[in-house]
């Protein structure tokens, strides 16, 4: 297998392997049956859902979501690697409030001063703007944290599709 995986910022997969979507999926669960780790899967057409299971799971565990394309010169794998729907919604919808709340007290502070009045609104733009770094340093905390299982999923599925057949 082309181990073209990366797990820098969003771990992301792209590379090709030598198996059917059908049999890729078969050795993911064969893995699943032999593996002592934490892991669970859930199967889809061509797509398969890799977690840590719900008993070891934190609200940083990572999510493992991965594609089987099947291609004329075989298979191709895609998919990432992030946070659970639920952490993931939170951290977007925040973003979205900070940043219209930056936004208002940005117009709002303008409209002040541009009015010669004392440019409270501002504060509340440098408010969410705190929040803001807050938010993302708390993101980069929960993908420290998240690290050894985001190693573990990755190993997983790569001795799942490695070129060597099963035993």
């Amino acid at each position: 297998m082309n181990d073209n995986m990366s797990l820098g910022h969003r771990p992301r997969l792209d590379f090709p392997i030598a198996l059917s979507p059908e049999m890729a999926q078969r050795r993911i669960e064969a893995g699943l049956q032999s593996t002592a780790q934490p892991i669970a899967a859930t199967h889809f057409l061509a797509q398969c859902e890799i977690t840590i299971r719900k008993e070891d799971r934190h609200i940083w565990s990572p999510h493992m979501s991965v594609i089987f394309e099947s291609r004329p010169d075989g298979t191709h794998v895609t998919g990432h690697v992030g946070p659970g729907l639920p952490v993931w919604s939170l951290f977007i919808t925040l973003y979205g409030a900070f940043g219209v709340f930056a936004t208002a007290g940005l117009i709002f502070g303008y409209s002040q001063h541009t009015l010669q009045q004392t440019p409270w609104g501002l504060g509340l733009f440098a408010a969410a703007l705190l929040l803001t770094i807050l938010l993302y340093g708390s993101g980069k905390l929960g993908e420290r944290l998240a690290d050894p299982q985001t190693q573990m999923l990755h190993t997983f599925l790569r001795e799942c599709l490695s070129d060597t057949p099963e035993a």
